[in-house]
């Protein structure tokens, strides 16, 4: 191995990967290229996420940050706090240069903000129509010196699978469209992979959230289709924002769309779902398998280990290989766990902690992993809990009233979290309460009112109708 003072850095995150779903028995995609680089690495099984979205999650994981630290409100959406610090900052400051690969909404959520070049894609882009070579292309013209850190943001798997080449389209790469989508990413993995030198070349491998997609059976996955092909709400929302497009002339024609706009989505989205919902009811299911029914028609976000159990794999450059870790750790340790790897101090405190000892066959602490729903949108409805997952346990409750949604589960047990055991151990209940407010109470009271004397109101606008233009409003 050659001397190397900075490794070059790649922070690959994969938009809505599941943990299960990159390693262990409940994995049915076809991944050599992942799977060398599991052999070639430490892979932590207990990553867990600090938000069920990618706003939240990803401000969290860059400044080593509870999310309600993390974030800010910015309009109709969250963005990153613009009081705190990120760690692409840090790696600037230390003669980093940084350079990001991302879709555009995160440019638009203050996420890129710190990192030297920002190349951005369309949101419904992937590996396959354009964003594959782009990567490949970077390394060619866009990164004009070392040491580098290249981060990239792929979407492939992000809500219902993405367009893959139809040789894919087969059972033996996944069971289904989520996992034969995997398939299809290996490959281009395995491109940006030989791109690189992994010793003198630091792989860093995680999601921001998980997706219940991910064990859809082809009956959900049908019911998903359904659902959304009868759900008209989609195709009056793009009649708005062609409308919007039109010139001065059309005006009554533009406030004609936008009144049946206005008028008919909610009845139209709302009666589809509720009579679907109303038929899962009706059904003798688990309490696992009637939740992720619900969430196929309508979206929730909670607290549950299905979208807060990512992947978390560290390769190449100063890492033991061929290292299975089971204990859990938060993705906000992640940065922290990458300067001890480079061999970078930095002073400022944070709530992450470097998980190096572990990957280096030492001892090391569990800390709780604190979870929230916040979601990306400010006014998104959604079930307002926070809780915190520590020592094999699970527990929830309402944000605001912590006798309100109140759950506890022994994941060691059941891990699929059917049985409530809050009202059967109010002792257990008490316990992890006290580490909950623990948590709560690093923050400060004013910390919303502080970032909200941050917020520029005039800037905020003007996202709002880049935002509109392409059609995320």
């Amino acid at each position: 191995m050659k001397d190397v003072t900075k490794p070059n850095i790649i922070f690959l995150l994969i938009d809505s990967f599941r943990s299960d779903k990159f390693y262990g028995k409940e994995k049915t995609s076809k991944t050599p290229n992942l799977d060398s680089l599991i052999q070639n690495g430490a892979y932590f099984s207990q990553a867990i996420s600090s938000a069920p979205v990618t706003i939240p999650s990803i401000s969290s994981i860059m400044t080593s940050s509870y999310p309600f630290k993390a974030i800010m409100s910015g309009g109709s959406r969250f963005k990153l706090n613009t009081n705190v610090k990120t760690f692409v900052s840090h790696l600037k400051e230390t003669g980093y240069f940084t350079i990001a690969i991302t879709p555009e909404i995160l440019s638009l959520s203050g996420l890129t903000r710190d990192f030297s070049k920002v190349l951005t894609f369309p949101r419904h882009s992937g590996l396959y129509d354009g964003v594959g070579q782009q990567i490949l292309n970077t390394f060619e013209k866009n990164i004009s010196q070392d040491p580098w850190f290249l981060y990239i943001h792929l979407l492939d798997i992000h809500g219902t699978a993405r367009g893959f080449p139809k040789n894919f389209d087969d059972k033996k790469f996944g069971v289904n469209q989520y996992e034969k989508m995997i398939s299809a990413m290996d490959v281009w993995i395995g491109k940006i992979i030989q791109k690189v030198n992994l010793d003198d070349t630091l792989i860093v491998l995680t999601a921001d959230h998980g997706n219940d997609a991910g064990i859809y059976t082809s009956e959900l996955e049908k019911l998903k289709v359904d659902v959304n092909k009868d759900d008209l709400e989609s195709f009056l929302r793009i009649g708005k924002n062609i409308s919007s497009k039109l010139p001065k002339s059309l005006s009554p024609l533009k406030s004609k769309i936008r009144k049946i706009y206005l008028g008919k989505k909610d009845q139209i989205k709302t009666k589809k779902k509720s009579d679907n919902i109303e038929e899962i009811n009706k059904k003798q299911l688990t309490p696992y398998k009637k939740r992720i029914l619900e969430h196929a028609i309508k979206m929730e976000y909670d607290v549950f280990d299905d979208r807060f159990r990512v992947p978390l794999l560290f390769a190449g450059y100063g890492i033991k290989t061929n290292t299975i870790i089971q204990q859990q750790i938060r993705t906000m340790d992640i940065f922290p766990t990458i300067l001890d790897i480079i061999n970078i101090q930095k002073n400022t405190p944070v709530d992450g902690k470097s998980v190096l000892p572990l990957i280096n066959g030492d001892h090391l602490k569990e800390l709780p992993a604190y979870m929230e729903s916040t979601a990306n949108w400010t006014k998104s409805k959604t079930t307002d809990v926070i809780g915190i997952r520590y020592l094999g346990y699970k527990y929830f409750r309402n944000r605001i009233n912590p006798n309100e949604m109140v759950g506890l589960y022994d994941l060691k047990i059941d891990p699929l979290e059917e049985n409530n055991l809050a009202e059967q151990y109010p002792d257990k209940v008490t316990e992890m309460e006290k580490l909950l407010a623990k948590i709560r109470l690093n923050a400060s009271k004013n910390i919303e009112k502080e970032a909200d004397s941050l917020r520029n109101f005039d800037e905020e606008k003007r996202v709002e109708e880049e935002l509109k233009k392409l059609g995320y409003v």
